[in-house]
């Protein structure tokens, strides 16, 4: 038998969390002294602290612990949590992702624009749609109606049903683009 101190170092679980997994029924020591408390755990219970370590790294939940535990021989209903699990992270590093795209290009753009934050974005999905788009060089910003006309024509012989809510942009090259280029390079989606 091994004292709950040896087990800690062995299993690589704090006393504190085996206390805890004690107390939800999770990972229950194989005997209790009535007296003093101590709780005393045998060697065969170490793969199972392994399983409980290993799932925890994974991000599962005490309680979804518990619910594959139950099932953990059977390998088709372990791998359906893993499944899940596994798009649930996948889905956390789209966020993490775009939120890292976002940080580093405020960072990148922090001292280039004195009006960097004088506004606000909102990222907002949307269904997944086929897109017309034309891009070309129009003499000046003013000039964007006759892109629009030549899309418009262009959708109108393909009998082009639009989306609803119908989105529309257009997007113009930044300050140093025009510099180098007299003329406005545009692009317009619908």
């Amino acid at each position: 038998m091994l004292k709950i101190g040896d087990f800690s170092k062995l299993s690589r679980i704090s006393i504190r969390m085996l206390r805890h997994y004690d107390d939800i029924g999770l990972l229950v020591p194989k005997s209790t002294d009535p007296f003093t408390g101590y709780r005393y755990y045998n060697e065969d219970q170490l793969p199972l602290a392994d399983r409980i370590h290993a799932l925890k790294k994974m991000g599962f939940s005490l309680h979804a612990v518990s619910k594959i535990l139950k099932i953990y021989n059977d390998p088709q209903s372990l791998k359906k949590y893993l499944m899940v699990r596994r798009l649930e992270v996948m889905e956390q590093m789209e966020t993490s992702t775009v939120q890292l795209h976002l940080l580093e290009t405020t960072i990148q753009r922090l001292g280039k624009d004195e009006h960097v934050m004088d506004y606000s974005v909102t990222l907002k999905e949307m269904p997944l749609r086929t897109v017309a788009s034309v891009r070309n060089v129009i003499p000046s910003y003013d000039k964007e109606g006759i892109l629009w006309e030549q899309m418009m024509q262009e959708i109108a012989m393909q009998n082009v049903r639009y989306a609803n809510p119908c989105y529309s942009v257009a997007i113009f090259h930044d300050k140093e683009y025009k510099e180098q280029n007299p003329d406005v390079e545009i692009q317009l989606s619908v």
